[in-house]
């Protein structure tokens, strides 16, 4: 009989994206989402291809752009705000949007800031929005 491994050894595979949040993805550009840190479900490397689960019926294939990053939510920088959510994006609004999936969280919270993009072959990505003379 094949011996299971611990939960130690377990490896971070997916993620799951809230419905809307299909578009941000399917373009293949870079995006960072950011999680209340969760031991061994976001803990990411570089260069690993994990599954994307969208809310909207979707899985995709993604890659990770650098490894997880882990800190206080508090120590989340502006800049790492407006990557986030947009020029416009401040700390306490990024705040507000990760209380509406993370109720309670503060800034006192451990949070994972993982960058991926569609997995690519030969550098273009796997999926994607057909090109402009294509649709109908």
């Amino acid at each position: 009989m094949k011996r299971r491994g611990n939960m130690a050894e377990k490896k971070a595979w997916r993620l799951i994206f809230a419905e809307g949040l299909l578009g941000n993805y399917i373009n293949g550009e870079v995006q960072w989402t950011f999680r209340k840190y969760s031991p061994r479900s976001h803990e990411f490397k570089k260069g690993q291809i994990i599954e994307g689960h969208f809310l909207e019926g979707v899985m995709l294939l993604l890659e990770v752009m650098e490894d997880t990053q882990i800190k206080f939510f508090s120590y989340i920088t502006a800049d790492e705000c407006r990557e986030w959510g947009g020029d416009n994006c401040s700390h306490p609004e990024m705040m507000q949007q990760m209380r509406k999936y993370n109720p309670g969280v503060t800034e006192n919270d451990k949070a994972t800031m993982i960058k991926t993009r569609l997995a690519r072959i030969k550098n273009r990505p796997i999926a994607g929005p057909l090109p402009e003379g294509l649709r109908k």
